[in-house]
């Protein structure tokens, strides 16, 4: 799956979390999300931790591909320097 090959973490840089991704355990869900997140340093200055969730991708649990394609995609543009609008984006089925 594609959320498995993410950059290894990098101070400024994007990264997304799939913590109620899909899975053979959640066949009722219809819907899940991804929260993208910059790796900042910490207070120390000894090494980076996740801030908090700067935007959510969500979509089907039928096509969890989609939804991290889409994930790594805004990662990019927000490495680049882009800054989302809305909290949030919908990824559909389709």
């Amino acid at each position: 799956m594609l959320k498995d090959f993410q950059p290894a973490p990098q101070a400024d840089k994007h990264s997304f979390t799939a913590n109620c991704a899909p899975d053979r355990h959640t066949p009722s869900q219809a819907i899940f999300s991804c929260g993208i997140f910059k790796w900042v340093p910490t207070k120390t200055g000894k090494g980076i931790k996740k801030s908090a969730v700067i935007h959510r991708v969500i979509g089907p649990v039928s096509k969890p591909d989609l939804v991290y394609f889409e994930a790594q995609r805004l990662c990019r543009k927000l490495d680049g320097g882009w800054t989302p609008c809305k909290k949030s984006s919908k990824v559909k089925s389709g």
